[in-house]
Order: C-alpha cells, then sequence, then structure tokens
C-alpha cells in the first residue's frame, strides 16, 4: 500500500498537508554555530538564503560590545501582548498593538530624541549593524536601526494563521482555537510538473496556548486532532475515512532578546513528542504522527513600519525539525508499508522558512498576506514483509518542497479579541501535494 512520503506538520504545519504526507521536511542542513575570526563573532543559522540573511544581520563587533553598555531602548511600565503558526507553524494570532500604558505592545522607540539609549547605540554600534550584549543578566541584540522613525497609530492584529510569534511579556498569554481544512486537487512531481489525482481530505483542529514565564521566555503547546476522509490508494482502492486522530505533540519555549515587540529578535528552542498513531494502523487514514522524537528551534524577526495612515508589520522566520529517534513499523504504517510489514524508518530533518506582511486598513481591520517554503529531506524506511522477505528492500523517498501563499483577512473586535480567515495555496513545488486550504482561528489574549 502506497503513501505519498513527503511532509507531516504539526504545531500549525501538519494541517497544510494530507494525514498521508507524514515525513516531515527540514531547513536547515548544517543547523546553528557559533564562531570567532579575529575581533569579529559570527552568529548564524545556515542552511537556506533566509538563515543567511540572518547570520549577515548578527555581525557583531567584539571589542565595541565589550566597552559599550548599551541601553535598552524601550519605554518603561509598558505591558504587551501577540500570539503565533505556528507549525508550530504554526501558533498563528497576533500582537495587539496601543500607544498607551494599557495597551498591549511597549510603547515603540519611534524617536531617537526621546530614547537617547537609541542614539548611543547608533553611535557605538559599528554603524548600526547590531550586536549582543548583558542587559540585567538577559542577552540582547540591538535592533533599533528597525524601529520606526515616527510615532505609529493604534493599531489591532489578530496574526496570520501561518505566522509565528515572538515571546511575550511578563503575565500575558493567549489562545487560539484554529479549524483548518485541506482540499488537495493534484500533486507536484518530481520535476515540478503538476498532475492531477485524488487524494484524501483532512480536517484539523489546532488548540494553541502561549504563556509567558517571565519578560523574555514563553512557553508554546498546541494539541492537534484530525479526521481524514476520501482518496484512494496506488491499487485504485477507495479509503475509508478516519476516526479522530490525535496528531503528535510540540512543545516550544521562546526567548526574545529586545525588550519591545518591535523591533524584536526571539529564538525557539523545543521538542515534539510522538504522540500520533503511525504504525499497525488499520487503515493508512488513520496516520497521525511520525512515530519519533523531534527537536525544534528556530529564530523570529519582528519589526513594523509606517504605511500610509496606518502601519504594516513584517515577521521573517526559519525553524527546523530534526528527528533524534527512528520509528519502529508493523503492518500498515504512515510510511506507505502494507500488511505483513516489519522494520523501522528514520525521517530526515525538516523545516520552514517565510515572511508575514500585514497592512493596516483600519485600527481594527488588517489585510495580511504569508509567503512561505517547506522542504524536507529524505526518509530512510528499512525492512521486510513477513511473508515475502524478498518484497521490500531499504529505499529513501527523497526531497520533497513545497511554496505557498496565503492572503488573510483579520478583524479585531477588541484589543483582546480577534478572529483571522485564510486560504493556503500551494504555488510551486516537487514530490508534494498540491493543495487548497482553507483556515479560520479565534484569538483571544490576556
Amino acid at each position: 500500500m502506497a503513501s505519498a512520503l513527503t511532509c507531516n506538520r504539526t504545531a500549525g504545519e501538519a494541517q497544510r498537508f494530507p494525514s498521508e504526507s507524514i515525513i516531515p521536511v527540514s531547513f536547515f542542513r548544517h543547523g546553528n554555530y557559533i564562531r570567532r575570526r579575529g575581533s569579529l563573532t559570527w552568529l548564524g543559522l545556515s542552511g537556506a538564503a533566509l538563515g543567511s540573511v540572518l547570520s549577515a544581520a548578527f555581525l557583531v563587533p567584539d571589542a565595541k560590545a565589550a566597552s559599550n553598555t548599551p541601553v535598552t531602548a524601550a519605554s518603561p511600565g509598558s505591558s504587551g501582548g501577540t500570539s503565533t503558526r505556528p507549525q508550530e507553524s504554526s501558533g498563528n494570532a497576533g500582537l495587539k498593538v496601543q500607544n498607551s500604558t494599557k495597551g498591549r505592545e511597549p510603547l515603540r522607540p519611534t524617536d531617537a530624541s526621546t530614547y537617547p539609549g537609541m542614539q548611543q547605540k547608533a553611535r557605538t554600534s559599528g554603524h548600526g549593524r547590531p550586536f549582543i550584549s548583558l542587559q540585567n543578566g538577559w542577552p540582547t541584540i540591538n535592533l533599533s536601526w528597525l524601529a520606526p522613525k515616527k510615532p505609529l497609530p493604534e493599531q489591532w492584529y489578530a496574526g496570520t494563521m501561518i505566522g509565528y510569534s515572538p515571546a511575550f511579556l511578563e503575565g500575558e498569554g493567549g489562545f487560539e482555537p484554529m479549524s483548518i481544512g485541506n482540499l488537495p486537487v493534484g500533486r507536484f512531481d518530481s520535476h515540478g510538473r503538476q498532475t492531477r489525482g485524488s487524494s484524501m481530505k483532512t480536517f484539523t483542529q489546532d488548540e494553541w496556548f502561549k504563556q509567558a514565564l517571565n519578560n523574555r521566555i514563553s512557553v508554546v503547546v498546541q494539541p492537534t486532532w484530525g479526521i481524514t476522509s476520501g482518496g484512494r490508494t496506488a491499487g485504485g482502492t477507495k479509503v475509508k475515512s478516519s476516526k479522530v486522530q490525535f496528531n503528535d505533540l510540540p512543545v516550544d519555549l521562546n526567548y526574545r532578546f529586545e525588550s519591545t515587540y518591535s523591533p524584536s529578535l526571539t529564538a525557539y528552542m523545543g521538542f515534539q513528542a510522538p504522540t500520533g498513531s503511525y504504525s499497525n494502523l488499520s487503515r493508512a487514514s488513520e496516520a497521525g504522527g511520525t512515530g519519533t522524537w523531534n527537536l525544534r528551534y528556530g529564530m523570529l524577526l519582528q519589526f513594523v513600519q509606517p504605511f500610509f495612515q496606518r502601519e504594516v508589520r513584517f515577521r521573517i522566520w526559519s525553524f527546523a525539525r530534526t528527528p533524534v529517534t527512528s520509528a519502529r513499523l508493523r503492518n500498515i504504517s504512515a510510511y506507505g508499508t502494507g500488511k505483513g510489514f516489519r522494520g523501522s524508518a528514520h525521517p530526515g530533518p525538516y523545516g520552514t522558512n517565510g515572511i508575514t506582511m500585514e497592512f493596516g486598513i483600519t485600527r481594527a481591520w488588517v489585510f495580511g498576506l504569508d509567503l512561505f517554503n517547506d522542504w524536507s529531506s529524505s526518509t530512510k524506511v528499512h525492512g521486510f514483509y513477513k511473508n515475502d522477505p524478498t518484497k521490500h528492500a531499504p529505499h529513501r523517498t527523497g526531497w520533497s518542497t513545497d511554496y505557498q501563499i496565503g492572503p488573510t483577512l483579520e478583524y479585531s473586535y477588541s484589543p483582546n479579541l480577534s478572529g483571522a480567515l485564510e486560504l493556503v495555496v500551494t504555488a510551486a513545488g516537487h514530490n508534494t501535494p498540491h493543495i487548497v486550504s482553507p483556515q479560520f482561528g479565534i484569538y483571544y489574549a490576556w
């Protein structure tokens, strides 16, 4: 029984692919690295174009950072709130912005004359390049060069369904139930050509929760469950609908380097527990997980800029997931094996990177746009069929890639209650399903 071995994502990622596509995609090929050369420290994320951009942005003049104590560009006594995509992908709600001490975000440093620390940083950080330092025991990165140069109007955000969010401020939290449908319209083959084909339809419900542990660190938990229906096997047999299946469970810690939401740089680190069914299934549509523990890590950059009489918010992210265990397989599994099979599978690293742009129309209405790419390295499957040991040889599934676009309409009833409607479409890719995915979420912040 064959199955398309491409990409299963949790935490805001799984909902974009049919449940038959359970093998993850990868972003980082080499992971994180820190190295010194002369008086420069390079801190970066390698493996993709976006990671390279972030690496170049983190050039650090050590001597200047050591001899100057930067002043945090933040307004005192304010509080803030955001929410993400998730999966992963990605939590997907957004922050509420008000230019008052009762708002959901600190007053943004928009005028260097108001914040002398900004002027000091500009003089000591190497022509505005960011540097890493310690303030009050916490590492910080100077991103004041991304701050808007004038005050901005009050703006409320719901947040897109795909994008991620910075760590919250102390005492804040958010909850967002998200409903995601997947309507497959075909596939992209190994050469990127679009082909027609029947595939399984899925409905996924995500329950995204985020809570600040202190003023820098937040925890994110996102349990998900789903139902699969329709589709046919490679032999043409119609696949029965599945029961409700829980997916793998992602848990992330977020660390925000800046004391403000905008601009801010947030690091993600966490794990994904194998809570979803993946082996010894009665039918392939019951698959909901990978059967492996996964290490999750990534970076998120956020900033806002004026946009006519409103503002536009940018979120740029790079995330990776690396499986650290193998999955033992029996009979029908999420990896495309059939009855009588005995063996194991080890998925390769997978990940996502992209950019979210949100344009303010009014204080409450926002138009958002997600542009992102997912990719997966090859998965190894080893084993044999009990009644025919020669039937199955060790093999690799190959790489898969997709490029997706997601226009979003956001509405906020208040700074704390909002909703978003998004339509995600696969624009291109290879070895991946071609899908149309309507998504809806309601977000509440406290």
